[in-house]
């Protein structure tokens, strides 16, 4: 802990921690709420959300808890995603570089492959969106 570092006594942390939470001033869970929303609004998808949430010390089962109480559209949001970044412009079916720059685009930011897949098939669907 950095409280700890910086020298303050462990049990008096804990005691310090004990009466935020009983005052409701301090959330783990409310924590992890507020951070799976901001960064799923931010175009994250799932994988980078888990480890992002994982490294910021959030317990599993708020992790799990936030996954399931909120339905995201993955799929949608690669899409929305993919849009943003690439707006109308056509892939030829024969460039594959820029499809593999696309995708690792949309890889890094945390999408699964099925969910790049879909935002492809939905790109080339509607190439006029």
């Amino acid at each position: 802990m950095k409280l700890q570092q910086k020298g303050f006594d462990r049990a008096a942390i804990n005691r310090v921690l004990e009466k935020l939470e009983e005052r409701n001033w301090q959330s783990d869970a409310r924590f992890a709420d507020v951070f799976y929303r901001q960064r799923v609004m931010q175009g994250y998808g799932p994988l980078r959300v888990r480890q992002e949430m994982q490294l910021k010390g959030v317990h599993d089962d708020d992790i799990e808890r936030c996954f399931t109480t909120y339905a995201t559209d993955w799929a949608a949001l690669a899409y929305e995603r993919y849009r943003r970044r690439f707006g109308n412009a056509p892939l030829a079916p024969s460039d594959h570089k820029e499809r593999a720059r696309r995708m690792r685009f949309l890889a890094q930011r945390g999408f699964t492959s099925e969910h790049i897949y879909r935002a492809f098939e939905k790109a080339q669907e509607n190439p006029e969106d």
